[in-house]
């Protein structure tokens, strides 16, 4: 559980003052090293993965030492964030729960976001945390196991839509039973198609609708790994997917014959698209676009399917996947 410790008794009021400009003073020192060094030196101190993790200099980590010793960051799991239910008396808070560690800040101004289990959180008293990160969004902080049997549908389509950067998952074998859904400005990135694995385990299709462009209708009702997604009368526009190999299912048929209609990537309307070292598994269709323009693939490949890759006609009348 956290823990908090507080003087008790009378103080003098010159010692109250002096322990407010103490306190004012280690707040300035916090941010004259930054959050990601509070993060990255936490982790090492406390046992965590990055075991020879350091801030940028001796200097720095000992002002983070001094943080902790101060109780100005507190160690405690996201359940125990949450269960929070009066006002927080702190603003950092170190979450330990294995995968998914870091620092949260409280973010006095925000009423309204919603837990996502990743980079916001939400305590029982109403006050929102932030993780806080540099660079790519990690599928494992909303937890996604990536073990080859979890179902990570859920926690990979969290970071997707926190819409916060690139999502990166880490090597492993992530199990889906939906389709993973992209939109405009999505990226995600893995270690490689041979180390990060996309396995959609079902034959469950998707419940989004159609989309209308000009006189044609794109049905997205479709079985499919991952799904790119536009709004009405739109293109989904710079969609990037590097280092990952998304198949439907394990097992290889020998006949490669596998159903119809069925989908690695499907994107009837896209532009901007790029995908870099990227390999399509055990569908009907591994690549499929229908209406797209402004697209770089570099090193994709479709295997044990029916047809590789279909990029249809512009008008598209035919909808992809049917009507």
């Amino acid at each position: 559980m956290y823990n908090e410790t507080e003087g008790m008794g009378q103080r003098h009021p010159d010692k109250d003052q002096e322990g407010k400009h103490g306190l004012i003073s280690r707040r300035k020192a916090l941010a004259s090293i930054g959050l990601a060094g509070v993060a990255i030196a936490s982790s090492g101190l406390i046992g965590g993965t990055i075991s020879t993790a350091h801030a940028d200099s001796g200097e720095q980590r000992n002002t983070v030492k001094s943080l902790m010793s101060e109780k100005l960051v507190v160690y405690l799991t996201i359940a125990e964030l949450r269960a929070m239910n009066t006002q927080t008396a702190k603003d950092l808070y170190y979450v330990t729960d294995p995968g998914q560690e870091g620092v949260f800040r409280l973010n006095a101004t925000d009423t309204v976001s919603t837990d996502n289990g990743g980079t916001i959180l939400v305590s029982a008293y109403g006050e929102r945390f932030e993780r806080n990160f540099d660079g790519m969004v990690n599928v494992k902080w909303f937890g996604a196991k990536g073990d080859g049997s979890s179902d990570d549908t859920i926690a990979i389509q969290k970071a997707i839509d926190a819409k916060q950067g690139t999502v990166f998952l880490p090597k492993g074998k992530y199990m889906t039973s939906a389709p993973l859904v992209v939109q405009t400005g999505d990226s995600l990135v893995g270690e490689g198609p041979e180390v990060t694995i996309i396995v959609k385990t079902t034959t469950t299709a998707a419940t989004l609708g159609t989309r209308t462009m000009w006189a044609a209708v794109d049905n997205y009702n479709v079985d499919a790994v991952i799904i790119a997604l536009p709004e009405n009368n739109d293109y989904v526009r710079y969609v990037h997917i590097e280092g990952i190999m998304a198949k439907r299912g394990e097992t290889i048929n020998t006949e490669v014959v596998y159903p119809d209609s069925t989908y690695c990537f499907y994107a009837p309307r896209i532009c901007f698209l790029t995908q870099k070292n990227v390999e399509y598994r055990h569908a009907d269709t591994g690549y499929y676009t229908a209406n797209a323009w402004m697209v770089t693939l570099e090193r994709v490949s479709s295997r044990w399917v029916n047809k590789g890759f279909v990029c249809g006609d512009y008008d598209a009348a035919g909808g992809g996947g049917g009507n």
